[in-house]
């Protein structure tokens, strides 16, 4: 199965995913995955099935920040989102999810988007 190998073009051990994401639907699963997959090629190297739907989760750079204000002892820390949003490669075959709302706000709208 060469889903299963490792992905060329994402950091070392992003190939769990693939992994993770074979075996659910090998199974029937449904699941969702959170990961950042800020690159094309690494959203790519995980759309192993149709049935892999993506998902954008979107929130402008001020909200970003003061969400990550708030962690407390997490290991991204607010010096780090410009690099981050300087490797976005914003997708366009995903379903854009603004989350800029509250955590509830969010999940329903996710929830209504994807139609779960």
């Amino acid at each position: 199965m060469a889903f299963l190998s490792p992905m060329k073009t994402a950091p070392p051990g992003s190939w769990r995913c693939t992994t993770l994401i074979a075996r659910w639907l090998s199974e029937g699963t449904e699941a969702v995955l959170a990961c950042s997959a800020l690159r094309r090629a690494y959203r790519c190297e995980l759309q192993i099935s149709s049935e892999v739907r993506p998902a954008y989760l979107k929130a402008s750079p001020e909200v970003l920040r003061a969400r990550l204000r708030q962690r407390v002892g997490h290991y991204m820390k607010e010096g780090m989102l410009a690099s981050q949003l300087a490797t976005l490669e914003e997708p366009a075959d995903a379903v854009v999810i603004e989350v800029n709302g509250t955590i509830e706000d969010n999940l329903q709208q996710m929830r209504q988007q994807l139609g779960c």
